[in-house]
């Protein structure tokens, strides 16, 4: 397996090679011509044939970039040479990059017939130092891109970010040396994208709105063909503000020209995306949707209109989705109430003459929608609106309520999920202490300080979602033992999973899966930390169980799972059902030795709960919250205490700003018990979404919890004697 994902890594590697930056930047020069240009009033800076290396280039009002035929603009190979560039409602919080950017201006353009080259190959896939984009505008007016080839970029090819009036025509891209590799992304008004050709690994022409205050809105798309390993056209799946008075028509689309072939078997039917994403799986080459609407962030979606489009395959031609995922993403907190899958409504969308051969299994929308018009020959069977469907039946019901009566005065519980790089980081320097580790050092300094006791819930291994870089807990060395074992009184290591992806690993697991996963974590915890460090509270990744799971927790002596609640449902196959927009990775796992999901066969659907069988009613944990008690099932032998006994507090304070953490907090103050998490790598400076006030969040919850007479518990210590 390994071997196999490390070849078709190289493999893409070598296909998609990157130009050695030998040549001298030449940034400074461009940079100069475009300055002079705007301070003489605007003008037309030409970039003459060959080859000119340089990092980010900033256009200025009235400046016009030509690249001349024969042209190329590349890209260095070293990411210090491209600027920060921060944006304040943005998918990505760090900073960004791009070759081409311009921030505030107004009639700017880059036309011609010259070549942009993002030499993509030279940036790991989700660096946590940077993917510079093709070109970046962020609140500019009258932009315009014409006629220039875009190849290999490492991320998306072109972003007009909160821009007014943008013309993107004749654009041709080729790119598929990196993944996130889009054709081109629009979160703007009066847009006109024509004439274009896309070649990429990702989506196509996608449209986003991760500002609530901003509405997408005016924006047409004519005469372009896309080819594509992800969504041709798409809406979403940002949709925070929303998308108003959008028309896509006359469009073309089909698979993406350039496949990587599986080394394996020889068959091109793996791109540079897909490996890196789900490394050693296999894949259709066809595009995942051809049309996709996707309005789940709680945006207006409304007048949307595709006309005329020939798509030559996808895997689930049409895909239309309404929600709200994990709520208001700005303002420092998440606003719950609203449940994924019924948001909010679609107004007014027309599907008119689509023509498109699905290649994948019936998908069925689940959306509120009102006047959507299907225009001849109607929707497809595969598209009608699903029959009423009850939630199932709660799958706990040989149960009773238990409280600890033997605890007493107000206790809290604080984990750590995904835990392994402090691991990665022990092994590979060997410091004296465990506590020079500097995550450690924190923990260590908040117990001191407040009297916090600690469990990190771990990981087997790191994920390659984050690069190559692979670590098990296997290689950590038993040097340090006694400082785990001197320590255990307050910190203790928790079974998580065997990996970060995919997403809810152990929702149809059966008893052998969980069985080798927990014993994987579990025996090298043993080996290196001794007895007794090992937690037998389980807070397994997120948060769902199949039954023969939890049996087989109960064996390796885990009395109690922090568990989820709400409605569980049925899964067939359709990926509306899915919580949190996480289909493709259950959808396509076809591994069962990697990913715990158990099929038959390799493209059977998992027709299991989505919810998994200790997804709890309302009732069952509304009877819990706040106090010394869990739901335990007398069938199974295990408790249940719910996850987000507080919301969403327990799922992480790094979803919190750091000025709203204590007043959240306040709010529960009153409970005898309370539940509260975080996870690891937003704490490293390298992570993409680090957190510079993590430790400060730390030490403001606990600092406010022992103000407020609260004493730290391990999760098991709320387990009733004889359970």
């Amino acid at each position: 397996m390994a071997g196999r994902v490390q070849g078709a890594f190289a493999a893409v590697c070598a296909l998609f090679a990157f130009w050695p930056c030998t040549a001298a930047l030449e940034t400074s020069l461009w940079q100069g011509r475009i300055d002079a240009a705007a301070a003489a009033g605007g003008g037309v800076v030409r970039m003459p044939p060959g080859r000119h290396v340089t990092g980010t280039l900033f256009l200025k009002s009235g400046v016009t970039l030509e690249l001349e035929r024969g042209c190329v603009l590349e890209g260095s190979t070293n990411i210090s040479d491209y600027a920060d560039i921060r944006l304040e409602y943005a998918e990505i919080r760090e900073p960004w990059q791009a070759l081409v950017a311009a921030e505030g201006q107004r009639d700017i353009a880059v036309v011609g017939d010259g070549e942009v080259f993002g030499n993509g190959g030279a940036f790991p896939f989700n660096t946590r130092l940077g993917r510079p984009r093709g070109m970046l505008f962020h609140r500019c007016v009258n932009v315009r891109v014409e006629g220039v080839l875009m190849r290999d970029l490492a991320s998306w090819s072109c972003y007009y970010k909160e821009c007014d009036g943008v013309v993107h025509r004749r654009v041709k891209v080729d790119s598929h040396a990196n993944s996130n590799a889009d054709g081109v992304d629009i979160e703007s008004r009066n847009v006109l994208v024509e004439d274009c050709e896309f070649d990429c690994d990702d989506d196509g022409i996608v449209l986003k709105s991760d500002n609530p205050g901003f509405i997408v809105e005016n924006v047409e798309v004519r005469n372009c063909e896309v080819r594509s390993c992800c969504s041709l056209f798409k809406l979403g799946t940002a949709s925070h503000g929303g998308f108003r008075n959008v028309r896509f028509h006359n469009l073309t689309g089909g698979a993406a020209r350039r496949e990587l072939a599986d080394p394996a078997t020889g068959k091109a039917a793996i791109s540079a995306y897909r490996v890196q994403t789900w490394p050693g799986a296999c894949f259709d080459p066809a595009p995942i949707s051809a049309i996709a609407i996707e309005g789940v962030d709680g945006g207006l979606l409304e007048d949307i209109s595709f006309r005329n489009v020939d798509v030559r395959e996808a895997t689930c031609p049409i895909f239309i989705r309404g929600g709200l995922r994990f709520g208001r993403k700005w303002g420092g907190k998440v606003e719950l109430g609203i449940p994924f899958g019924t948001g909010r409504a679609v107004r007014r969308v027309t599907i008119e003459n689509v023509r498109a051969r699905a290649v994948g299994e019936e998908r069925r929308p689940e959306i509120v929608a009102e006047d959507v018009t299907w225009a001849s020959p109607g929707p497809p069977a595969a598209l009608a609106p699903p029959p009423p469907e009850d939630e199932l039946p709660p799958v706990v019901t040989n149960f009773e309520i238990r409280a600890n009566a033997a605890l007493s005065g107000k206790k809290a519980f604080y984990y750590c999920d995904d835990v392994i790089w402090l691991f990665r980081d022990l092994a590979r320097r060997r410091p004296k202490s465990i506590f020079d580790n500097e995550f450690l050092a924190l923990m260590k300094k908040t117990h001191d300080m407040y009297g916090m006791k600690v469990q990190l819930n771990c990981f087997y291994r790191t994920d390659f979602f984050y690069g190559m870089d692979e670590f098990a807990l296997s290689e950590m060395p038993d040097a340090y033992r006694e400082e785990w074992q001197a320590s255990k009184d307050w910190l203790r290591l928790g079974f998580h999973s065997l990996q970060e992806f995919p997403d809810y690993p152990f929702v149809n697991a059966d008893y052998a899966d969980m069985k080798k996963a927990v014993g994987m974590v579990g025996g090298e915890i043993a080996r290196f930390a001794g007895e007794g460090v090992f937690a037998k509270g389980a807070v397994v990744h997120w948060g769902t169980c199949s039954k023969d799971a939890c049996r087989a927790l109960r064996d390796a002596g885990f009395g109690i799972v922090l568990a989820s609640c709400g409605p569980r449902r049925a899964y067939g196959g359709d990926p509306s059902a899915l919580p949190y927009g996480h289909a493709m990775r259950l959808e396509q796992n076809r591994k069962p030795e990697t990913c715990l999901y158990r099929r038959t066969s390799e493209n059977e659907a998992i027709e299991s709960s989505v919810g998994g069988y200790n997804n709890l009613t309302q009732g069952q944990a509304e009877a819990t919250y706040g106090v010394f008690a869990y739901v335990y099932d007398r069938e199974v032998g295990v408790g249940f205490k719910e996850l987000e006994d507080l919301q969403p507090l327990a799922a992480g304070i790094n979803l919190y700003a750091l000025v709203d953490l204590v007043p959240t907090l306040r709010q529960y103050a009153g409970n005898e018990f309370l539940v509260y998490g975080n996870h690891e790598q937003y704490f490293y400076r390298d992570y993409l979404a680090y957190q510079p006030d993590y430790a400060e969040k730390v030490l403001a919850a606990a600092k406010f919890l022992k103000e407020s007479g609260y004493e730290y518990i391990f999760l098991e210590d709320l387990v009733v004697r004889g359970d």
